[in-house]
This record gives C-alpha cells, sequence and structure tokens, in this order.
C-alpha cells in the first residue's frame, strides 16, 4: 500500500530532505572532529612548551643567582670535571684557601652548561647554554641555535618550534638572556654593555610522550565523533519513519521540516559564504563561523539577538548614516521579497568596513513574515583587481595615445629634415665624387646609406605603430583573395628567386584586408630572404581547430635556432647582420602586431637547416556571420 501523501511534500520529498540532513549533519561533526583534532596538536605543542619554559626558567634562575654574586668558587676535583675554566680570563679565576684547598671562579655560563650536562636525568629535558660570540667553544651554535640567535638581535626574545634531532621529534625552545652589570666581569672585554642580548638558554623535550597522548586523545575523540554521528543518523531515521506514519502531525511537522530544510538548504549551499539569520526584529538569530570571521567576531554570543543592521549596515561608503529605511535587509522584512545587493558595504566589530555581495530571504510562516536569512561574501579581492584592470587599461591607452603621438612626430618632424639631409648628402655624392679623395668619397657614401636606413627605419616605425591606430574596422575577408594581393605585390622577388609559392584553399575570417595581405606578405618575404642554397619552396595552409583558424606558412629555408623563437617577432631585433641580409627587423614584429590586432596569437616552428614554418592563428566567424 502507497504511503500517504503530505499536504505540502511527498514522502520521497521527506526522505530526500532527511537525506540532506544526513549530509548535514555529517558536515558538521567531521568540522568539529577536525577542530578538535587541531585543538589536539595544538594542546600537545603547548604541554611541550611549558616543559621547556619551565625547564629554561630553572637555568635563567641558577645563571641570575650565580650572576648575582659574580659566579661562585668551587675546589678543583678532576673526578666531577670541575676544573679551573680554560676560557674565562678574569683576577683570581684560581684561588687557595689558608688550609691549602684549591678553588676556581665558575663564571654563571659554567655553572648553568656543567648542570645541563651533568643533571640532563634528573630533570628529563636536555639544557643548552649557547651565543653568537662564546668564550668556550663548546658553547658555539648549531644552525638552528644560530638562526634562533640572530632573532634574537632582531629583537624576539623567545622561540619555541617542532624539529628533529637524528630523526626523534624534539620540541626545541630558546630564550634570550640579556647581559646584565655582573656579565661585564667576565665578557666586558669582548664589547658586551648592560642590556646587549649575551646569547640564549635553551631546552630540548622529546615529543613521543606528547605525542603518544596526543594519538590516544584523536582516537579518543574520533570515538565519540562516530558515536555523536550515529546518534544524530538514528535520530534522523527515526523523526524521519515518525514524521511518514504519523499523518495525524502531518501539518506541524512539514512546516517545521520546511523551516529546517530552507536554513539547512542555505548553509548547505553557501558554505563559502558568511550567513546569518534575523527575526521580524532584525535581531540575530544565528551566525555562521564564515561570517563571524568576516565581520571580526569571536564567538556567535557577541551576536546573538543583536540588531544587525546596527552592527554591519548602519554607515554608508561616505560616513552619512544608512537609515533604517533604505536598509536591504529591513526591505526584505516589510515586503517579503528576496534581494541581491552588489557592493555593499559592511562593518566589522573592530571599526574598518569591506565591500560585500549580499543576498536576503525571507522566512516565512503562513501568509507572515517571520525572519530572514542572509548571505553574503568580501569581494575586496575582487575590487582590488577590477582596479589593478582598470589602471593596466588607462596605462594602455596611455600608451597609445603617446605612441600615436611619436607616430605623428616622426612623419611630420623628423621625415622632413631627414630629407634635407638624404637630398644634400645624395647631391654631394654625385657632384663631387671622383673630384675629392677616396676616403670624402667613401665618406659621402657612408651618409647616404646612413639617411637613407633612418628613412627606412622611420617608416617601418610608423608602420608599426599605425597598426592598431590606423587600422580599418574588421569585416569579412576571403584569405584566398588576400594571398594572391600579397604575391602579386611580390611578383619581381618571386620571379628573380624562382621562388614556388603554393597553397591550399583558406578561409573567409574577419579581418583588416590591408593588414592581412601584409601579413601574409612579410611572411612570403621572408621565407624568400631567408632562403638556402635550394630553390624557395613555399606552402600556405589552414585547418580548423575549435573556435579559430590556424594558417600555417611553412618553407625550405635556413630555419631559425629554437632560443630565438621568441627574439625575432620583437621590433628590431635581428639575427643576421645587414651586409648578410637587407632590412630593418620590424617585420616579424609588424605580423605579431596585426595577429594581436586580430584577436590571435602567432608562433614559429623552426630546427637551423631544415626551414620554418610560421603559424598564426584567427578567430573563426560565427557560423550566422558566414551564411
Amino acid at each position: 500500500m502507497n504511503a500517504p501523501l503530505l499536504p505540502h511534500n511527498s514522502t520521497a520529498q521527506l526522505y530526500r530532505n532527511a537525506l540532506l540532513a544526513v549530509l548535514a549533519w555529517t558536515l558538521v561533526v567531521a568540522g568539529s572532529l577536525a577542530w578538535n583534532i587541531s585543538q589536539q596538536h595544538e594542546k600537545t605543542f603547548a604541554l611541550a612548551k611549558n616543559e621547556a619554559i619551565a625547564n629554561i626558567n630553572k637555568d635563567f634562575a641558577f645563571r641570575q643567582w650565580g650572576t648575582s654574586h659574580g659566579g661562585v668558587y668551587v675546589p678543583v676535583n678532576p673526578a666531577t670535571n670541575t676544573i679551573p675554566n680554560p676560557y674565562l680570563d678574569v683576577p683570581e679565576r684560581d684561588i687557595q684557601t689558608p688550609s691549602g684547598r684549591q678553588l676556581t671562579l665558575m663564571n654563571p655560563a659554567y655553572m648553568v652548561r656543567q648542570m645541563q650536562q651533568n643533571h640532563a636525568d634528573l630533570f628529563g629535558v636536555k639544557g643548552r647554554i649557547t651565543s653568537l660570540k662564546p668564550l668556550n667553544p663548546n658553547n658555539a651554535p648549531d644552525e638552528w641555535e644560530n638562526r634562533v640567535l640572530q632573532s634574537f638581535d632582531r629583537g624576539v626574545r623567545e622561540t619555541a618550534e617542532l624539529t628533529t634531532l637524528n630523526g626523534v621529534p624534539y620540541l626545541r625552545a630558546m630564550r634570550a638572556f640579556m647581559t646584565e652589570k655582573g656579565c661585564l666581569k667576565c665578557h666586558g672585554h669582548q664589547g658586551y654593555k648592560v642590556g646587549d642580548v649575551r646569547g640564549g638558554v635553551g631546552a630540548y623535550v622529546r615529543m613521543e610522550p606528547y605525542l603518544a597522548n596526543e594519538r590516544t586523545g584523536i582516537a579518543t575523540l574520533s570515538i565519540t565523533h562516530s558515536g555523536i554521528w550515529l546518534l544524530g543518523i538514528v535520530g534522523i531515521a527515526f523523526m524521519a519513519r515518525r514524521g511518514a506514519r504519523r499523518t495525524s502531525e502531518r501539518n506541524a511537522f512539514t512546516q517545521a521540516l520546511q523551516e529546517s530544510e530552507e536554513r539547512n538548504r542555505m548553509l548547505l549551499d553557501s558554505t563559502a559564504e558568511g550567513i546569518y539569520g534575523v527575526d521580524r526584529e532584525a535581531r540575530c538569530t544565528f551566525c555562521n563561523r564564515a561570517a563571524l570571521k568576516m565581520l571580526g567576531y569571536a564567538t556567535e554570543a557577541e551576536v546573538l539577538g543583536k540588531n544587525m543592521h546596527q552592527l554591519v549596515h548602519h554607515t554608508l561608503a561616505d560616513g552619512s548614516p544608512n537609515l533604517m529605511e533604505n536598509c536591504h535587509l529591513l526591505a526584505t522584512l516589510r515586503e517579503g521579497e528576496k534581494l541581491f545587493v552588489e557592493d555593499l558595504l559592511l562593518w566589522r566589530a573592530d571599526g574598518t568596513a569591506f565591500p560585500a555581495d549580499m543576498s536576503t530571504f525571507p522566512i516565512r510562516h503562513g501568509e507572515g513574515i517571520t525572519g530572514a536569512v542572509i548571505s553574503f561574501h568580501d569581494i575586496s579581492e575582487r575590487k582590488q583587481a577590477q582596479q589593478v584592470l582598470t589602471r593596466k587599461t588607462e596605462d594602455l591607452v596611455r600608451s597609445n595615445a603617446e605612441l600615436e603621438q611619436f607616430a605623428y612626430v616622426a612623419s611630420h618632424d623628423l621625415q622632413e629634415p631627414l630629407r634635407m639631409v638624404a637630398s644634400y648628402t645624395q647631391l654631394l655624392a654625385r657632384r663631387y665624387k671622383g673630384q675629392l679623395d677616396q676616403d670624402a668619397d667613401e665618406f659621402i657614401a657612408f651618409a647616404v646609406d646612413g639617411a637613407n636606413r633612418m628613412q627606412r627605419l622611420i617608416n617601418d616605425l610608423l608602420t608599426f605603430s599605425r597598426v592598431g591606430t590606423r587600422g580599418k574596422p574588421l569585416e569579412p575577408v576571403d584569405c584566398n583573395a588576400v594571398l594572391k594581393d600579397a604575391l602579386e605585390n611580390l611578383r619581381l622577388s618571386i620571379e628573380e628567386t624562382g621562388a614556388s609559392v603554393t597553397s591550399d584553399p583558406l578561409p573567409t575570417v574577419m579581418a583588416d584586408t590591408s593588414q592581412l595581405t601584409q601579413l601574409f606578405q612579410n611572411l612570403v618575404s621572408n621565407a624568400i630572404k631567408f632562403r638556402s642554397d635550394q630553390v624557395p619552396q613555399i606552402h600556405v595552409s589552414a585547418h580548423r581547430q575549435d573556435n579559430e583558424w590556424i594558417f600555417s606558412v611553412r618553407d625550405n629555408g635556413i630555419g631559425i635556432a629554437p632560443e630565438f623563437f621568441e627574439r625575432i617577432f620583437v621590433i628590431f631585433q635581428r639575427l643576421h647582420t645587414r651586409e648578410q641580409y637587407p632590412g630593418t627587423g620590424i617585420g616579424l614584429a609588424v605580423c605579431k602586431r596585426i595577429v594581436e590586432r586580430h584577436g590571435g596569437r602567432i608562433w614559429v616552428e623552426s630546427e637551423p637547416a631544415q626551414g620554418s614554418t610560421f603559424n598564426f592563428a584567427l578567430p573563426a566567424m560565427p557560423e550566422k556571420t558566414r551564411e
């Protein structure tokens, strides 16, 4: 017999809700277990650190007692390793009593070190006293101690870290000890002054007993959390079955389940966001950890029952009060509508604010609004990224404007005097050639050649700068016709070299016709220029790949070494001398600029003496555009 339907939901929906509750309960218990395990780790560290600090305090007290007395005299006894300190150079280090006993002065460092060495088993903790400028080489620091002592010179006074010694885990702690007046008796000659860092007193605590207790604690936590989880699952299952059975209580149960389902779904769908709930008076009813962290509160108790408008919405970005009638939260409570607000200013407990996106969802009971659930997330990083993008865009616009201004100056202010220099140097070459000595003819020829090369450089630079500033709007262009025009422009070079230029059928793309012609012309011209001893063989092809066309211009020329693949696309970068191959080195830079203006990319595949293949990708036209 089929289970009867609930008034507002089906039994299947009830079990689906129970499954969601199981998932939510599992997440809560797992989160609690993870947090408690982290607390167990912190507790283990704290206990070991406390033992180390206690041992250091004992050593400090012993050392300070010795320092306050300027050290102590003890009988010399090699059997107990009590011999005169060879590193202590002070008057009356060794004295003799009236009865003839030999006494030697033990300075505080000597006393502490001997106590640490001789009585380590008594305290169960290894001790160390060390310094960056030790009198006794045995007090020289190891690598870890050296790093910590250097941090003391920068103002740190105490350090505790987990490390290993010979593969065994230890907690190492060290505290700086300062130069006191009594220390100057033994160490004044080293340049120390009262208040300087003399060194450090350290302690080594074996971690294995603490780790064993930690493992026991974690096992206990796992068992108790498993039991709690199982009890929760049993409770959820019981409630689900009870809800399906007790039809007389369906209405009340369905309403409670709907409220619980809405709240759980919000939490589950927004686990990475801050979430809190309010009642009809905008007082906080719950607040998740993410919201507490973003709003700067340590515990939920700090916000429960507080008016959330007054806590987080009270002031606008310009510092003026945010009136309650304009509050988005209160609008949801009044009107019962879901709202999404972008770039809203929220205030933390410490008085600072951050931008956020916020969504509000009303909670209904019958026909009335009983509260709302609010979710939000911090968008500070997104706004910073937008600001960086805006600055870069402004820099790009400014750079393009400066480039266009330079092109204007080059085309007007530089061309005219350069033409005059070129004209007069050419006139000198024609009129006085052979009338002066050979050096004069050579110098004039150099001047003519330099002026002509300068004109070519300026013209090429103008061509490069105008790719982005003088380009025509993109329109459908038949690449077969464009290639034909480019080859016609190169007809003389093709005939002189006997080059063979072939092509596959090419597509139609959105492009600037003149710039695409120049692109093909530059690539084919380069293939002819950088030819090998063989007759140039050049082939142009294209194939579709995803949403772009990949064009290839393949030749059998001299090839390019891989380390120069990036350099050849940089303006005025040449791999050969002008005597070997003429030109200014701007052709491939222009090709790269044209391709990038069309939203594409260009690269080369080549090996020396094996020819080259220049590839460039252009976006494919949408189907409707091609039709």
